[in-house]
């Protein structure tokens, strides 16, 4: 375990494109495992750099608990994709496609036991889009019999409306099935639409950010099919939240 994250640290040091942000969000619906509604805000700090044969991106989700005397909570992975045109020198784009990069990742929760994925990645090129990626991965929970499978789809677009107003559409949608529970299936998607407030301010573009995030997930906590405290079987829930969002590059 050591190793591994001494390997992702020297990978973070060796960036030489990268870009970071730090995003507050604040929002009123949450639901927490046992479907207590409360409100919170997250902060958000995420990293995304390039390096000799890839890139890797890395976010963490941090938040208070359900109640004010919890503790705090955080949500957070790591991601180093490794590109088959900068390992091999071959080109692997085409007409529709920019790469194809073998990605892996480390999924870590308060209180829960990390979870690791692996597959791959493809930069799409599809017109009008910053980017668009589509991932089928593999879900592997040490804990859990069997491995199960999910799709990734993350897209950026700038929305340029005048000098005064441009915008960006951002966030990712992840679907999949937990063969451990009789292939329950689930999905959560948190596209955003923030405004650049350096435009309106006559200030730096591309800093400072202000919007709206929606979560929306389907077997939030992956509940549905896990034991209930009667012998039978949990029946999920889903959870919408939309939240207000700001965030600053830098």
């Amino acid at each position: 375990m050591k190793a591994r994250y001494l390997t992702i640290l020297i990978i973070l040091v060796c960036s030489n494109v990268y870009s970071a942000s730090l995003s507050v969000l604040s929002g009123n619906t949450y639901k927490s495992y046992s479907e207590e509604v409360y409100s919170k805000e997250i902060i958000t700090i995420d990293h995304y750099g390039t390096w000799k044969y890839g890139s890797i991106f890395f976010y963490y989700d941090i938040s208070r608990g359900v109640g004010k005397e919890d503790k705090s909570d955080f949500f957070g992975s790591i991601s180093p994709m490794f590109s088959l045109s900068k390992i091999t020198g071959n080109d692997y784009s085409s007409k529709w496609l920019r790469d194809v990069e073998l990605k892996f990742e480390l999924e870590h929760v308060s209180n829960w036991t990390p979870v690791y994925f692996y597959g791959f990645n493809f930069p799409l090129k599809i017109n009008g889009m910053q980017y668009f990626n589509f991932a089928p991965v593999l879900r592997d929970d040490p804990t859990k019999k069997g491995v199960g499978g999910q799709v990734v789809l993350s897209w950026g677009k700038s929305i340029y409306l005048s000098s005064k107003f441009d915008f960006q559409f951002s966030g990712f949608l992840a679907a999949g099935v937990i063969p451990e529970y009789k292939d329950k299936f689930f999905m959560i998607t948190q596209p955003q639409f923030l405004m650049d407030l350096g435009r309106v301010l006559d200030s730096e573009k591309n800093q400072f950010y202000a919007g709206i995030e929606l979560s929306y997930a389907i077997n939030r906590y992956l509940k549905k099919g896990t034991p209930a405290p009667d012998g039978g079987e949990e029946p999920g829930f889903d959870e919408t939240v939309l939240q207000a969002m700001v965030k600053l590059n830098y």
